[in-house]
């Protein structure tokens, strides 16, 4: 069985972390939407004046998971740690992370971009659904590292994923311009996965 380098893997980790940084500033946001109570005398008088609603911009914290390229699994499997360390039973980053989107990409052949297909994994709408019980049922695939620790992660096809929680963006390092995606307006996303 092939193990990796820890070192490797996260200095590549940080390099794309770093590099996606101003892609994922500009390209997620969440949209709070406060309703005018007409029992509020202030908020009452923005309702004569035609304001029903008051738009506040939410901040999001993010995380970034890059793989290496293979053919075979590109745009095909997401891998979901479900244990970190698997001696000591740690949980993996699907149960911990605290973060509200994991930008999820593959690295290149070359190593020096990344592939146009990525993915934005809503972590809190992911586990949220009664589908993130199954996730255990889920074939499970051991990742060693040369320091002997394993991690376990469970291979989900990108098109099992339920709806509302995977959603498709271009990570690629190629264009300055992006146009920013609100994640609480599905509508006014594309997703391919269980339909909108």
């Amino acid at each position: 069985m092939k193990r990796h380098a820890f070192v490797k893997c996260l200095n590549m980790g940080t390099k794309w972390e770093k590099k996606l940084a101003p892609i994922m500033e500009n390209f997620i946001y969440s949209t709070k939407i406060k309703a005018m109570n007409y029992n509020n005398p202030i908020e009452r008088g923005k309702q004569q004046q035609g304001i029903d609603g008051i738009g506040e911009i939410v901040e999001l914290c993010w995380e970034s998971k890059t793989r290496t390229f293979n053919e075979k699994y590109y745009n095909v499997d997401i891998l979901l740690e479900t244990v970190s360390v698997e001696h000591v039973g740690k949980p993996g980053w699907v149960y911990t992370s605290q973060a509200d989107v994991v930008s999820y990409c593959w690295e290149t052949d070359n190593r020096q971009n990344l592939m146009p297909v990525g993915y934005l994994i809503l972590l809190k709408e992911l586990r949220a659904t009664k589908w993130f019980k199954t996730l255990l049922t889920y074939p499970e695939k051991r990742a060693h590292t040369e320091d002997k620790w394993s991690t376990l992660n469970r291979a989900i096809p990108i098109l099992d994923f339920p709806p509302r929680t995977l959603y498709v963006f271009n990570p690629t390092m190629e264009s300055t311009t992006y146009k920013q995606v609100t994640l609480d307006r599905p509508d006014k996303l594309t997703s391919y996965f269980g339909g909108l």
